[in-house]
């Protein structure tokens, strides 16, 4: 068989039904034509050295369902913040979301990558939990009594026709800042290679974009932009209401500034305004 036939497979299956497939059918990597891969001397499916070759075989394939979701940026910032716990039901969804985890250069405690440890044993009541220490894992009594807020793999989860992520190339965005869509003050979460750069946002102050990750600078100049490396993802700003604008410093109306605090700004227009997600505090 081909190479090719694995993905045609992988159209088709998920993972861990692909995973018990070739457990069933006593096959090896050289069933699908992977010549290169060490070859279980034993032919047992179930030895030590087949099922690395097995691994090695599928780490880079995407199977059924693996392509069709993105992650709900709000809820995976409460993740990375450690105030929630993601619940892994099965085989599919700990292999998809450790996946991610490891895409996004998240470790486990002891420092080993997060696709080196499934950590299963907890079966439908694995939970995961990421702090400053790593990720960690348990099962949902754990955090349930720790009041740590529980969320679902498929919560987690959305579909990417509803909401998928848009990544611009360089060339793209200076092409917009040219036009002048892309104004002052704009911020950007930065991929490379793919993988998204965790906790550095970087904004655009006019003459390049720039970041501050533990009070030193990071800049990327116009001619650093343009690279076939980098991508850019277009943060969209939220806006809020004045009062919960005012608890965070000083309230900017998205259209009129700071125009309310003069007479430009009518008494009842401002009354009208307030109760509007159209307020925002600058950085």
């Amino acid at each position: 068989m081909e190479e090719i036939g694995i993905n045609e497979i992988a159209k088709k299956m998920t993972r861990e039904e692909f995973l018990s497939y070739i457990k069933y059918e006593e096959l090896c990597p050289s069933a699908f034509g992977r010549k290169d891969l060490d070859m279980c001397a034993f032919g047992a499916v179930d030895n030590k050295v087949c099922k690395n070759c097995i691994t090695r075989m599928i780490e880079n394939i995407k199977f059924k369902g693996e392509d069709d979701m993105a992650i709900n940026q709000e809820l995976w910032n409460e993740f990375l913040n450690g105030k929630i716990a993601v619940n892994c039901q099965t085989g599919d969804e700990i292999y998809s979301f450790l996946d991610y985890c490891n895409n996004q250069n998240l470790k486990w405690y002891n420092g080993n990558t997060a696709k080196e440890a499934l950590c299963y044993d907890h079966k439908s009541l694995t939970c995961y939990k990421f702090d400053t220490n790593g990720l960690q894992y348990s099962n949902t009594y754990y955090y349930k009594n720790k009041n740590i807020k529980i969320i679902t793999y498929q919560q987690l989860i959305t579909s990417t026709e509803n909401k998928k992520i848009k990544l611009y190339y360089g060339d793209e965005i200076l092409t917009m800042i040219r036009k002048g869509e892309i104004k002052r003050g704009q911020k950007f979460n930065i991929y490379y290679n793919g993988k998204k750069i965790i906790g550095q946002i970087f904004k655009w102050n006019g003459i390049e974009l720039y970041n501050k990750p533990d009070g030193d600078n990071l800049n990327l100049k116009i001619q650093d932009i343009v690279n076939n490396q980098l991508q850019f993802q277009i943060i969209e700003k939220e806006y809020m209401t004045f009062d919960e604008a005012r608890k965070l410093g000083k309230p900017r109306h998205k259209i009129y500034g700071y125009d309310y605090l003069n007479s430009k700004f009518a008494i009842e227009q401002f009354i009208n305004e307030m109760d509007k997600k159209v307020w925002e505090v600058e950085d």
